[in-house]
C-alpha cells in the first residue's frame, strides 16, 4: 500500500522558510480545509517541504493561498518535560509535501505554474483575521 495523500486547502498563515548550514531548505505551513459533513467544522494539518519544493512554497505562496498539496503522511514523535520535570511523550501527524500548485477545478488539466494568488472569499477573511483563534 502506498503512503500518498492529496489535499486541497488554504494556507492558515504565511509559510516559514529557513535554510540549514548544509544548504538544505525547509518550509513549514499549516493547511486548512472545511469538513464536508459539517460546514462549521474546519480541519488543520501541519505540512513540511524540503529543498526545491520548500523554496517554491516560500517564494510563491502566502496566507490564504488556495492550493492542491501532494505528499505523504508521517508521524513525528518526541519526549519533552512538563513544568514539574516529568517526561511526556508527544507525537503529531505531518504531511511531507512532494508537490504543490494552485487549486484547479479542472481535474483533467494539470495545475498551471503557481502564482501565489488565492481566490477572494469573505468567509476566509473572518477565519484568518485572528491567528490567536487557531486551535494549536
Amino acid at each position: 500500500m502506498a503512503n500518498k495523500i492529496d489535499l486541497t486547502g488554504f494556507f492558515v498563515r504565511d509559510p516559514e522558510m529557513r535554510y540549514f548550514e548544509s544548504g538544505k531548505a525547509l518550509t513549514t505551513f499549516t493547511l486548512m480545509w472545511k469538513d464536508k459533513k459539517d460546514d462549521e467544522q474546519y480541519q488543520f494539518i501541519e505540512c513540511k517541504a524540503w529543498n526545491k519544493v520548500a523554496e517554491q512554497i516560500g517564494e510563491e505562496f502566502k496566507k490564504s493561498s488556495f492550493v492542491d498539496v501532494h505528499g505523504k503522511i508521517t508521524q513525528e514523535s518526541w519526549t519533552q518535560k512538563d513544568g514539574r520535570g516529568n517526561e511526556i511523550k508527544r507525537s503529531k501527524i505531518v504531511i511531507i509535501v512532494f508537490g504543490i500548485g494552485p487549486h484547479s477545478d479542472e481535474k483533467k488539466e494539470p495545475a498551471k505554474k503557481p502564482t501565489g494568488k488565492a481566490p477572494k472569499n469573505e468567509d476566509l477573511d473572518a477565519i484568518f483575521s485572528n491567528d490567536d483563534e487557531i486551535p494549536f
